[in-house]
């Protein structure tokens, strides 16, 4: 199996973990479209056809507000960027081998 032995932890009586909580999804098909990463409250979706979205998930729990470009989300916009762009090969994520992935929003609007 991959991942983290978390047994320590859950076997313990604390409620709080020093580990840091990363959960990917993506669009499984041959030709993927889309992944996203997850870290405690916060939403980061790239995709092949859209903007990349950035979801508070405690502010807009319905995710129809995107904050990718909202300054107060910088540090963690680019740490989702980050994990995500690392675990698409290490999770063989078919848009991996997409020829164009969308990673920012255009500067010009």
């Amino acid at each position: 199996f991959d991942g983290t032995d978390f047994s320590d932890e859950s076997k313990s009586h604390y409620t709080v973990s020093n580990y840091p909580n990363y959960k990917f999804t993506f669009d499984s098909s041959q030709t993927g479209r889309w992944a996203a990463v997850v870290r405690r409250n916060m939403k980061l979706v790239v995709s092949r056809d859209d903007i990349p979205w950035l979801f508070d998930l405690n502010v807009d729990p319905f995710e129809i507000q995107n904050f990718f470009d909202v300054p107060k989300y910088d540090a963690m916009r680019q740490l989702l960027l980050d994990h995500l762009f690392g675990a698409m090969p290490d999770y063989e994520m078919s848009i991996t081998n997409a020829t164009e992935i969308i990673w920012s929003t255009s500067t010009c609007r």
